[in-house]
């Protein structure tokens, strides 16, 4: 297993530095804000006894901790990359978190600042919470018990103020709901608890304005600007236009009963990658609406994707991290990142994330949890946990649209 020793690597992801003439301009008793020379990339993780800490991701060194009243099933940083919404799905809640870094762009350039970590007013109640999506200042939380998508203005959230609107699926069901200009997109099943297989569009009062069928075991979703992604058991359900017009492009013949069940995009949007398990990991170019599988050794189990770097990170069951370039799929480097592991029905299982030319992996084995650059792959710090991680993100990189 590689060496777990934390390496200071400040420069290349933006010491903290107030830049001259950066004033903050605070409120009294506000949290100070400060400017940075370049991002400074934070690092959330989840255990299972439900701590959650923020982390400097050059350094490890612990910036905020907090109990909340159950272990998140998911951690996700929301559109801003700058706040983290913890998903407790046995909890009926969602607990909305400021990382305290964000970078934001403006004209040829960006600004980045650095502020306290803290949490972000009450929780937002939902039924069984499951999928959480954020795009620009959108937020949706999904309730598997209701099948109800609730839609929030991020801004309003970090300012303390809780007004969404809603849409209510005709049945409960394990789903999704993805903001869509004034409406929304959400996973629409044939029968309570049954899997969703299609996917209703809403306009902003909320009536139903279009329904896209032939998505069996929907499942994993990416977005952006006038286009919208679903894993399906047979293929992947693209919907595009306006009005939105749908494609289905089916799984290459190697991937024989497998599905992709999480979709990551780049930062264009044109590259979508997502893990085939022994098949290997799959790139699709929405674009030319070809689709090449990188072979792997051993089982991919995870992906993610670098919107800095433009690569894809899989993580095999065999411990290694892998780099692969999006255009042509070939592998660029790997390194034994982790033990190897096995990854049982319900057990914490490592998670990956990239944003900003880092790569953040959990390790519950060991419990910790890792920095990698993405260029190089070699680590760059590593942090302890109490409990077992399980949910990590990472923060302060330029929003992705």
């Amino acid at each position: 297993m590689r060496a777990l020793g934390v390496l200071a690597f400040a420069a290349s992801v933006g010491a903290l530095a107030p830049a001259a003439g950066s004033a903050a301009t605070n409120a009294p008793g506000a949290p100070v804000v400060k400017e940075a020379h370049a991002p400074v990339l934070r690092l959330t993780v989840a255990d299972d006894a439900g701590t959650v800490a923020v982390h400097h991701a050059a350094t490890g060194r612990s910036l905020f901790t907090t109990t909340l009243p159950a272990a998140p099933s998911s951690l996700v940083a929301l559109g801003d990359r700058r706040h983290v919404a913890a998903v407790m799905g046995a909890a009926n809640l969602v607990q909305l978190l400021d990382s305290g870094s964000w970078t934001e762009p403006h004209d040829d350039h960006t600004h980045s600042h650095v502020t306290a970590p803290r949490s972000v007013g009450a929780a937002l109640a939902s039924t069984k919470p499951s999928h959480v999506v954020g795009v620009g200042d959108d937020v949706v939380v999904f309730g598997d018990g209701s099948g109800k998508a609730e839609r929030y203005a991020l801004s309003a959230l970090a300012g303390g103020r809780v007004s969404p609107s809603a849409f209510t699926s005709a049945f409960p069901h394990h789903g999704v709901g993805v903001p869509f200009g004034d409406g929304l997109l959400v996973s629409a099943a044939p029968g309570a608890s049954a899997r969703p297989e299609a996917v209703v569009e809403t306009d902003a009062a909320g009536s139903v304005v279009n329904r896209f069928e032939g998505c069996p075991g929907l499942h994993g979703e990416t977005s952006g600007d006038g286009w919208a992604a679903f894993g399906c058991a047979d293929g992947t359900l693209l919907l595009e236009g306006s009005p939105l017009v749908a494609k289905k492009l089916a799984y290459p013949a190697a991937a024989g009963a497998l599905r992709v069940a999480t979709w990551n995009r780049s930062a264009s949007g044109r590259h979508l990658a997502g893990a085939l398990g022994t098949a290997g990991l799959l790139v699709l170019d929405r674009r030319t609406g070809t689709q090449h599988l990188t072979r792997l050794e051993g089982t991919v189990h995870a992906v993610a994707v670098d919107d800095a770097s433009g690569s894809a990170l899989g993580l095999t069951r065999d411990g290694k991290l892998h780099r692969i370039r999006l255009a042509t799929g070939a592998v660029t480097q790997s390194t034994q990142a982790i033990d190897p592991f096995t990854a049982p029905t319900g057990a914490p299982a490592p998670r990956l994330v990239a944003s900003g030319g880092r790569i953040a992996l959990t390790a519950p084995a060991t419990r910790r949890a890792l920095v990698f650059a993405t260029d190089g792959l070699r680590q760059v710090s590593a942090v302890r946990t109490a409990g077992v991680p399980t949910q990590v993100a990472l923060t302060g990189s330029l929003p992705t649209h």
